[in-house]
């Protein structure tokens, strides 16, 4: 028996009344170009019919109860048919595995062999989280018309700028994440040494910097079994090679309801608001909701980072029951509740859930400039932040980054390993103690505001560097505890500053940072980081020209940054804010 024989299983079908459930194991289908994917079937007991959710993974189909979700069997018992399935490539089903590629038409497949499947309506919907999340926005530009609603949950549409790389950095959960996907490719082609390699590297999360360090992104032992990873590594900027393998430009074509569910400390959020966006910019666009809640990859839990949120984090908010209501109203034939609204977000630090009809909410916006005498250099400089822009010359802040020796990152928006990537607000108390970073602090607000909705940072900056990176982070320090509630990088390339730079070699960044929504109290103050680096979030720009990617650290050379606040030059962060709390 081949390796590859060997991930499957024989075809197996029992009903298991003691559990509600008629299951049917390894049922094969044919895609358009003739590749066998096999999936597990759960069904009621009884003639039905009933609506079918699909859940398609790379992750083994034997593994559908990895915390994202409950047991399949819960959904049949709500009335559903559940089919789970191996994505090509993974597991027990046939073909190679290139990550999204084939996942457009083979969803469409899938989901149209799914309607016709015993016992069912002919109404489809898919649910999933990360890989699982992104092939349903997949499946829905194709059109499959069968496919009535999806619920796509920490998951992006767009490969390129919200899921590989963000603000043209390379993510570093992609190395990381591909050397898990290892473990079941090495097995596929007979090759347990890479199995082992992979597993060795996944099951030491505290060694995962240490890894990622090590070497280039491209040169990390074992990625190079991984063909997939070095072409990614290959198209640094958006080009066409990544619109074969995202959806975001063709959300037009998008006619089932969608139900978005993010977390404000996921790596996919932005990914997830920006569909959310071009849906609802369509004038004739499709019925849409969307969850926000506190957490990270791994949502409804009821602590992120160093808070402790308690079991209102969960609130009126159960996933899979929101899930079912939401599937039933759009393939049973449910009455939709009148009135509804159809936004559900919560805000950090008030703990509390609000409804609203659309994001972002509605208020002011409000800028805050950086201002300083030349010395912004950690928490105990003069760097401040005001509504003021500066009257008059203020000197530039300056600082060094050397690539060696980067910039750490502590909590944010990571993926997807928590104990090798901590996600999350966390205490900035030892960063903001670094000379390498610069931080802005506001006076103590006087009265109670909330800040919601997208977060933009723009620098006046100069450099020795022929490449530079800038990162922000937005920080609430509450009680003396500054803790991180937003954060972005920009990376600029040789090109990018040559074009941006005006008559005196200063250019001017702009920083997309990640949504929030948070309650500032009186006596709260706002702080923002100005750094160039947030390792292991991000792979480390060694400054030379270089491509980041392909490049160890030791290759890189020591720079001397400034960034610039005066008239004309403006540095800055801008949000939204409204009074009093949430509501």
């Amino acid at each position: 028996m081949s390796d590859q024989a060997s991930l499957r299983q024989p075809y197996s079908r029992r009903v298991h009344s003691w559990a509600g459930v008629d299951l049917e194991r390894n049922v094969e289908m044919q895609t358009r170009d003739g590749v066998t994917l096999r999936s597990d079937i759960y069904r009621p007991l009884g003639a039905g019919p009933w609506p079918v959710l699909i859940h398609r993974t790379p992750y083994g189909k034997d593994f559908v109860h990895d915390g994202h979700y409950l047991h399949p069997g819960w959904y049949v018992r709500n009335g559903f048919v559940v089919v789970v399935q191996d994505v090509r490539g993974r597991f027990g089903s046939d073909g190679e595995f290139v990550p999204y590629l084939n996942e457009l038409a083979d969803g469409y497949d899938t989901v149209e062999w799914a309607a016709g499947l015993e016992g069912s309506n002919g109404r489809v919907g898919m649910y999933g989280a990360s890989y699982p999340g992104m092939v349903q926005y997949l499946a829905a530009v194709e059109g499959p018309p069968s496919l009535g609603a999806i619920s796509p949950t920490v998951a992006a549409a767009d490969l390129y700028s919200h899921w590989t790389y963000e603000g043209g950095a390379l993510r570093l959960f992609v190395p990381h994440w591909t050397a898990a996907l290892l473990m079941e490719i090495g097995v596929r082609r007979g090759q347990p040494d890479l199995t082992a390699r992979g597993k060795a590297i996944r099951s030491v999360p505290s060694q995962a910097g240490a890894w990622l360090g090590s070497a280039a992104p491209v040169d990390l032992d074992p990625l190079e079994h991984a063909e997939f990873y070095r072409e990614w590594l290959e198209h640094p900027t958006n080009d066409s090679f990544w619109k074969e393998r995202s959806a975001l430009h063709r959300m037009d074509s998008v006619r089932c309801a969608v139900l978005h569910i993010g977390a404000w400390f996921d790596t996919f959020l932005e990914g997830a608001l920006v569909a959310y966006r071009e849906l609802a910019a369509l004038p004739d666009g499709p019925e849409q909701w969307l969850i926000l809640g506190p957490w990270g990859h791994l949502p409804g839990g009821e602590c992120i980072g160093d808070l402790i949120l308690g079991p209102q984090a969960r609130g009126t908010v159960n996933l899979d029951q929101v899930q079912v209501d939401f599937f039933h109203r759009h393939l049973s034939g449910v009455a939709p509740e009148t009135g509804e609204s159809r936004v559900r977000y919560y805000v950090l630090f008030e703990n509390r859930w609000h409804d609203i009809p659309s994001w972002p909410p509605p208020g002011t916006e409000t800028t805050l400039y950086l201002h300083s005498d030349g010395t912004a250099n950690t928490v105990g400089g003069d760097g401040r932040l005001d509504e003021s822009p500066p009257e008059e010359p203020e000197p530039a802040d300056l600082y060094h980054f050397v690539p060696r020796i980067p910039v750490a990152a502590a909590g944010g928006h990571t993926c997807c390993d928590e104990s090798a990537m901590p996600a999350g607000p966390r205490s900035q108390h030892f960063l903001e103690r670094l000379p390498e970073i610069l931080v802005y602090s506001t006076e103590p607000f006087t009265e109670e505001v909330t800040l919601a909705g997208p977060v933009t940072a723009r620098l006046w900056t100069a450099t020795e560097a022929s490449s530079a990176d800038y990162v922000t982070r937005l920080c609430l320090v509450h009680n003396g505890t500054s803790l991180n509630i937003s954060d972005g990088i920009r990376r600029m390339t040789a090109e990018d500053l040559a074009e941006a730079r005006d008559e005196d070699g200063v250019a001017e960044v702009e920083i997309q940072m990640q949504s929030t929504a948070a309650l500032l109290r009186p006596g709260d103050q706002l702080r923002l980081h100005v750094a160039s680096g947030a390792f292991p979030a991000f792979d480390i720009n060694p400054q030379t020209g270089a491509l980041p990617a392909m490049t160890p650290i030791w290759d890189g050379i020591a720079a001397m940054h400034g960034i610039c606040h005066e008239p004309g030059r403006e540095s800055s962060v801008t949000f939204t804010l409204h009074q009093g709390d949430g509501s």
